[in-house]
């Protein structure tokens, strides 16, 4: 039912906020729905004929607004019946088609109007091939040394919390406390290099680098005490990047990048209270460590390209095929699915009913990737948007609504710039399909048990029709053409009982935690029931993207592609240069949140040297 177009009543109350209705005539809403629901909807619909004005709203919310195309004839069709059966005065119908007319004009103007009539709306998921396993990284040698932060001593304990502490917050409590003399009196300010705050996710990232070294050290030098100062020391650092390249081939010199970062980190946490100068230039050993971050920098730039030409065939679009994966997405919307039954010894297909869970996860994966193709924008972003706080629904000058989106109460991107900017008027209509029909269908179903239970797809009395299966089993009543034996079969009713048991049992938890998420995008936590609801994380959002586009490009294409998020900015960049507006590189790089020169990069990265010469190959010499 929510997958259905815009209904007439949410579309009618769009109209009535609009500017282009009539505001000096305080008559023009009451001829409006006089005209649908005495003349127009009756012939669309039986169903309308003799509808009351007092359930005119209720039926407006169950009929879909693309069953009105075509109603400015049909109106007149009508009326013309009426007057010439003596129903109605033709003077009376003025005001009636004019109020019809500009609801229709207005209509028409509307950028997803069009679009509900482009393509008819697929009701079955199309068949298609069982993917496979998503491809894993192996766990090299930095895991299996790793130590347990609960393993730690209590010392080492402190010095991480101190460090993470100083990161945190960019160093404002070592600043108060170098401030400050030791009686407690205020001291002569210290000047002390302006340090940025870093998220919680990089702190976990350096705290896993940092458990990986300690772990390699502990086993180097058993008996050695262990301390974050460690990670400082050059030689060791070295031996330490040597170590894991040389016993993991997938390692490259991107570890050494990263580990020097940390290794700085620490310098500067250890040496705060020592340096004068905003740029560190008086502590000898953070000028050692950048250098040596400049050379394994240097290393992976080069080892870089060489990369980047092995990994982009596995995951690399043309824009082109983005835009059909969007498509294909969409279909597996559908409310319907494909299943089997056996009568009489044979079988049919037959289409049931799909759990309104798995549509709703459909629509919120076929978002994420539709967002992703027209306004590659940083995941982090996306993830944060929060309806009416940082995502914002306007109408423009001709009543057209759009989203545009506001960050400058929420994370600034990495250029340090406010983000503002619109969102393309292609994603307007399946936002608020997703805002206002489904992720509020879901907020209601969850207010309740039962409501959880039937978002999920189990009946009221599912547990008891399982525990009667088993009953019956246990007393020797069994179908003849059970294929298992009765003890396995017993056991699998008992395993589904547990899973919808589980299911139930993390209703509490589910519903506080969508309750206190208020983010456009949440979790579903298909395998994790208790996750249901909670912010969407990153490595969830890569996860249900690259999956999605597996999915989608071994349907269409007969080839897996695993494209991350990241991939479609690459992809984007590549497709404006290559419809000759790299002109626009600037602004579009405005749009998504990065330099020109960044997007050049991303563009040079997969724009072959075939896509470079193959339009000047022929007569570049005349």
């Amino acid at each position: 039912m929510l997958s259905k177009k815009y209904t007439l009543k949410f579309v009618f109350d769009l109209w009535c906020e609009s500017p282009q209705r009539a505001k000096s005539n305080p008559n023009q809403e009451k001829h409006l729905e006089i005209a649908l629901r005495l003349y127009l909807l009756p012939k669309i619909d039986p169903k309308a004929k003799g509808l009351e004005k007092s359930k005119f709203s209720t039926y407006a919310d169950s009929l879909t607004i693309d069953k009105l195309k075509g109603g400015l004839n049909i109106f007149d069709a009508q009326f013309a019946i009426a007057v010439e059966q003596g129903q109605t005065a033709q003077s009376t119908g003025k005001n009636y088609r004019a109020a019809l007319r500009q609801f229709f004009d207005w209509l028409e103007q509307q950028p997803w109007w069009q679009g509900l009539f482009s393509s008819t709306i697929v009701k079955i998921v199309p068949k298609r091939d069982k993917l496979t396993a998503m491809p894993k990284k192996k766990r090299g040698p930095l895991v299996r040394r790793s130590l347990d932060k609960n393993d730690l001593p209590d010392y080492l304990k402190k010095e991480l919390a101190e460090f993470q502490e100083f990161r945190l917050t960019g160093g404002r409590a070592l600043s108060r406390n170098i401030n400050q003399s030791k009686n407690g009196e205020e001291r002569g300010m210290v000047r002390r290099p302006k340090l940025d705050p870093v998220k919680p996710s990089t702190i976990q990232q350096e705290e896993e680098k940092i458990l990986y070294f300690l772990g390699w050290y502990n086993k180097k030098f058993p008996n050695s005490e262990l301390h974050l100062k460690l990670l400082t020391t050059i030689n060791l650092l070295d031996d330490f990047i040597d170590w894991v390249m040389d016993n993991n081939r997938e390692v490259t010199n991107s570890t050494g990048v990263k580990m020097t970062r940390v290794a700085i980190s620490i310098a500067k946490w250890l040496n705060y209270h020592k340096t004068n100068r905003r740029n560190w230039s008086d502590i000898t050993l953070i000028l050692d460590l950048k250098n040596v971050n400049n050379q394994y920098t240097a290393d992976y730039q080069a080892e870089k390209k060489i990369l980047d030409a092995q990994k982009w065939p596995a995951k690399e679009l043309s824009h082109e095929d983005a835009r059909k994966v969007v498509d294909y997405l969409r279909t597996l919307c559908a409310e319907r699915t494909i299943v089997k039954i056996y009568r009489k010894a044979k079988e049919y297909n037959a289409t049931h009913a799909r759990d309104l869970s798995a549509i709703a996860r459909a629509w919120q994966t076929y978002l994420l990737v539709k967002i992703l193709v027209y306004c590659p924008i940083r995941e982090e972003e996306i993830k944060n948007w929060v309806f009416n706080d940082s995502l914002f629904r306007y109408l423009d000058n001709n009543g057209n609504p759009y989203y545009a989106v506001s960050l400058d109460k929420h994370k600034l991107d990495k250029t340090g710039k406010i983000r503002h900017y619109p969102l393309p008027s292609i994603l307007t209509e399946d936002l608020d399909t997703w805002l206002f029909n489904w992720r509020k269908l879901v907020v209601d179903l969850v207010q309740t048990p039962e409501g959880w239970m039937d978002f999920w797809g189990y009946s009221p009395n599912v547990i008891e029709k399982y525990e009667n299966r088993i009953e019956k089993a246990k007393n020797g009543i069994l179908n003849p053409k059970l294929t298992i034996t009765r003890e396995a079969y017993i056991q699998e009713q008992e395993k589904r009982i547990a899973g919808i048991q589980y299911r139930l049992d993390a209703w509490p938890v589910a519903k506080e935690k969508l309750k206190t998420n208020d983010r456009v995008f949440f979790s579903f936590g298909k395998k994790d029931a208790a996750a249901f609801g909670q912010p969407l994380e990153i490595s969830i959002f890569w996860q249900t993207v690259r999956r999605a586009t597996a999915i989608a490009t071994h349907a269409l294409f007969g080839e897996t592609k695993w494209v991350n998020p990241h991939a479609f900015r690459h992809i984007a960049e590549k497709h404006l240069r290559l419809l000759g507006k790299a002109h626009l590189a600037e602004a579009f790089g405005a749009l998504i949140g990065h330099s020109k020169e960044m997007g050049d990069e991303y563009a040079n990265q997969i724009l072959s040297e075939y896509d470079i010469t193959k339009d000047i190959v022929n007569n570049w010499w005349l």
